[in-house]
């Protein structure tokens, strides 16, 4: 029994055999591209939407970080008088007598 097993795979291929198993693989091929055609464009549009995304989410925690420091300083005025004095004599451009106050400008 084994013997005749391999026999049979010891015989010669004919090129017919082989020509059928290449055109089976490329039919496989061609179906599986005709399959994935229709969804390139969509992957490029599912690749434009997650780069508008990311800029989204960037954009998101840049704001709610701005809020974070916000809500800070909010607390700080209403717990610290100090904190609340500093401020105040910043925005109207106060100082106490002997005092020297330094000025640094962000340049435009």
């Amino acid at each position: 029994m084994a013997r005749q097993v391999i026999d049979e795979l010891d015989e010669p291929q004919t090129i017919w055999s082989t020509v059928s198993r290449f055109a089976g693989l490329g039919c496989i091929l061609l179906l599986i591209a005709i399959i994935s055609v229709p969804f390139f464009p969509r992957f490029r549009s599912y690749r434009q939407l997650n780069e508008e995304g990311r800029g989204v989410a960037a954009h998101r925690d840049a704001l709610r970080n701005q809020l974070e420091d916000k809500e800070a300083e909010l607390r700080m005025i209403d717990t610290d008088p100090q904190y609340l004095e500093l401020k105040a004599r910043d925005h109207l451009d106060l100082y106490k007598e002997g005092e020297v106050v330094f000025r640094f400008e962000k340049r435009k």
